[in-house]
Formats: structure tokens, C-alpha cells, sequence
């Protein structure tokens, strides 16, 4: 941030995430006009702005990282401000998250909290966006201690998936003492130490397949898999569409649910993929991809003659 000031960190995130947003919220709406046909000219302006608020499906995640843009001049400052405290800062926020979780859980906030819109509001995120500013304040020292204790935490993290999966079986088939709320609630309490655990074990894989040793052909591909992930968490949701479209969902009735269900994740991020490697090589990849324009062609490495 002191390189350019606030100024140019707000322009090139809001370039970074408006620009997208409104642009693929624009798709989605024309889509879902393509699908449903036109009706009242009021009600469908009045539609398209409430997407552009509240976020289309998967966008709105780019809802919440704005949400945190405008509040991370305060967000710097507590980091900062609390450096010596940070694992009284986390454990806070850890009972704030849990308050928030059953609150949420048991419907006991306003309507304008729950369901759909609870995933919207960034404070219901608090817990993870501070544990990663933690993380970033003492990187290396984090780093370290989870590459020297990553068996332990994949072990800690199938322990947490296999723990909040028979919790929701229990609450499924209403258990008494696990009735309460939505079975298939993202926020509640028992799902905070999966979501933490998952979190670590993406970061110990992106360790794992960024390393200087892997082969070149590994390193390309997960070069390019940041490069284009953007574009395909974009556009994810028109292959997805397409597939219902296409009656991909009712191969479960000859073929087994797994076997429906990775073949459609397949295909969709495979799709997804390659238009966005058409689009960031088009006008307006900013836009549609996520990115600045690629070249068709990638230039060669100029020549250095031995010596």
C-alpha cells in the first residue's frame, strides 16, 4: 500500500473485481432471460439490479471481497495494532464465530441474516479473514511450522470431515440432540474446525505442487491453473447450467451418483478452462477472464549465447 497509497490499491482491486462482476452478472441476467423469456420490462430491471447487489449465484463471493476492500484500512490497523496479542486476537474471534454460527443456526437473528443472505455478509467470514491475516503477519514462522507438522494436520483434517459428515448424517435422520436447525447449514458451529481444516490442507497442496522440483510439465500446468482459475470460477456456472439443460443429472437413474457426479465436475472445469483460455486472449479479458490479455502465442525466451 505505500508504494502507490490507497488510491491505486482501491483502483486496480476494484478493476480486479467490479469490472468482472459486472460483466459476467450481465451474462448470467441475459441468460436467465434466454431461459425464462422476457416478462414485465419493471420487474426484470428491478431483478438485474438486486443481482448486481447481492451477487448471481457463485459471484457472490466477489460481493464479500469488496465487502473487505472497503474495511481493510481498519483491518491493517488491528493486525498492527495487536501484533504482540495475535492468539488472543484469534481466540476472540473464534467465540465471536461460534456466537455467530448458532445464532445463525437457530434463526435467532433478523430475516435479513439467514439463508442466502448470510453468505453475503463479510462478518460471518470474520474468523478465516483474520487467521490469514495472522498468517501473512507471521508468514514465515506459520510456513514452517505447518510444512514440519503436515501429517498431523491432513490427519486432524479427515478427522473433521469425517466428524462434521456423521453430524449431519445424525441431524438428517433427526437424532435427538442434533435436530436443531438445517442439517445442511454452512454456518454452524460444527463446521468452523472443517473449514479450517480444509483451508490448511489446500494451502499444503498448493506447497506440495509449487515446488522448484517438480517436473517442468507440473509447474506449467499449475502455473496455468492460477493464471486461468479466475476466468473458470467465473464462468463455472454456464457449463453447469448447460449440463442441466442437457439432462446430465438423470445419468444418475443408470449410473452410480459418484461416477455422475466427478464426470460433471470434470467437464465443467475442463469447459470452463478453455474459454477462458479463449477470452483472455480476446479484447476485453479484464472483463470476461479475469486478466490482462494474453498473446496468442507465447514468446520465445530471448536468447542468451553461452560464454
Amino acid at each position: 500500500v505505500a508504494k502507490g497509497g490507497w488510491r491505486t490499491f482501491w483502483r486496480r482491486r476494484l478493476l480486479a473485481v467490479v469490472l468482472p462482476y459486472a460483466t459476467w452478472t450481465v451474462i448470467y441476467f441475459a441468460l436467465g432471460l434466454a431461459q425464462g423469456g422476457l416478462g414485465d420490462p419493471a420487474r426484470d430491471v428491478g431483478h438485474f439490479f438486486w443481482l448486481l447487489l447481492s451477487g448471481y449465484d457463485q459471484l457472490y463471493f466477489l460481493v464479500v471481497l469488496l465487502q473487505f476492500y472497503l474495511v481493510y484500512p481498519a483491518f491493517l490497523w488491528l493486525i498492527q495494532r495487536t501484533q504482540r496479542h495475535h492468539w488472543w486476537l484469534l481466540s476472540a474471534s473464534l467465540a465471536v464465530e461460534a456466537v455467530l454460527f448458532t445464532l445463525e443456526h437457530e434463526n435467532l437473528v433478523p430475516a435479513w441474516m439467514l439463508n442466502q443472505a448470510a453468505t453475503r455478509e463479510l462478518w460471518n467470514y470474520q474468523l478465516f479473514v483474520l487467521a490469514g491475516g495472522v498468517m501473512a503477519w507471521h508468514y514465515q514462522e506459520v510456513h514452517g511450522w505447518l510444512i514440519r507438522h503436515w501429517r498431523g494436520l491432513l490427519v486432524a483434517t479427515a478427522a473433521t470431515v469425517a466428524f462434521s459428515q456423521g453430524w449431519f448424517l445424525l441431524a438428517a435422520h433427526h437424532v435427538p440432540g442434533f435436530r436443531t436447525g438445517n442439517p445442511s447449514d454452512p454456518f454452524q458451529p460444527v463446521e468452523i474446525p472443517l473449514y479450517l481444516g480444509l483451508i490448511t490442507a489446500i494451502y499444503l497442496l498448493g506447497v506440495l505442487l509449487g515446488r522448484e522440483r517438480n517436473p517442468r510439465w507440473l509447474r506449467r500446468l499449475v502455473r496455468a491453473g492460477a493464471d486461468y482459475s479466475y476466468g473458470i470460477y467465473l464462468s463455472q456456472v454456464l457449463f453447469l447450467t448447460a449440463l442441466v439443460f442437457f439432462g446430465w443429472p438423470r445419468l444418475q437413474h443408470v449410473l452410480p451418483w459418484p461416477v455422475v457426479t466427478l464426470g460433471g465436475i470434470v467437464i465443467v472445469y475442463a469447459a470452463a478452462t478453455g474459454l477462458t483460455m479463449l477470452l483472455a486472449r480476446l479484447p476485453g479479458a479484464r472483463g470476461t477472464a479475469g486478466i490482462p490479455r494474453r498473446p496468442w502465442r507465447s514468446r520465445p525466451a530471448p536468447f542468451s549465447p553461452r560464454r
